[in-house]
């Protein structure tokens, strides 16, 4: 059996990113959404409760401030008190334009995180992720398992090497993943998402969006514009009989963290 999960990153970046995934977990194919709980943008987040959808923890270490008290995380942060923008997460020996961050405060602030999403929505996220994919870097990958496997919480795998990484530690993820972002253009045009559900393997797989409404650029992203090509491609309506045709099932990440 084909079973797909999609999910739509960065809730909580805007309030015009959430409404774009509100609309298309209501009018679309979205089952699935990650929060960036550390946002000062958390106004949608009673109405994304009254839907049916997933809804996992986008776990950030990139923009905005730390959940975590500034003493307690001092690596991550510049002098204002904000998370350092860099993407790269070099080990003792790797290079970067900013201080090496340090494994035990990443650690820390999942935790914060995860207990703050625990406070404001009143269960565990269905999953995690990671803005920007930095836990393809070991020094967040290691916490975030440790994290993980202490609440008992699937990660999104994002390539075949993470895969093996996750499921020797005992946590769960899915068989098969899609989806990127690029200043280039939007990932997911209605062409690339009908070519990718023809693709669909069976077993679990994820794709990874970022639809939203966006009526200027968002400083320090790269994505802006894309994501309302992606809300259109989310909520075309041949899409959705494109899903019927291939015999795929949409569930989101409760589907494989089953008892």
């Amino acid at each position: 059996m084909k079973y797909l999960i999609i999910n739509a990153d960065d809730f909580g970046l805007t309030p015009g990113v959430s409404r774009g995934i509100l609309q298309t977990v209501r009018e679309g194919i979205v089952t699935s959404t990650t929060v960036l709980i550390n946002s000062p943008h958390l106004g949608e987040l009673s109405e994304l409760l009254k839907t049916r959808v997933g809804i996992g923890l986008h776990f950030n270490l990139t923009w905005g401030s730390p959940v975590s008290s500034p003493e307690e995380v001092p690596s991550l942060i510049d002098e204002k008190g904000f998370f350092h923008s860099d993407p790269s997460f070099p080990g003792l020996e790797g290079k970067s334009v900013y201080p090496r961050r340090k494994s035990e405060e990443i650690q820390k602030e999942l935790e914060a995180q995860v207990e703050q999403f625990l406070r404001l929505l009143q269960k565990l996220p269905t999953h995690i992720d990671v803005h920007k994919h930095a836990h393809k870097y070991p020094t967040v990958l290691n916490p975030l398992i440790r994290v993980a496997k202490k609440y008992r919480i699937p990660v999104r795998a994002i390539n075949s090497e993470m895969k093996p990484v996750l499921q020797e530690n005992g946590l769960v993820t899915t068989d098969f993943f899609m989806g990127g972002a690029s200043p280039g253009g939007p990932y997911w045009t209605k062409v690339q998402l009908l070519t990718a559900l023809i693709r669909v393997q069976p077993g679990v797989t994820e794709i990874m969006c970022h639809p939203g409404y966006v009526p200027e650029p968002i400083p320090g992203m790269f994505y802006n514009q894309q994501r309302e090509v992606e809300l259109r491609s989310f909520c075309d309506p041949e899409v959705r009989e494109e899903i019927k045709k291939q015999g795929i099932q949409l569930v989101d990440f409760s589907f494989i963290n089953r008892p």
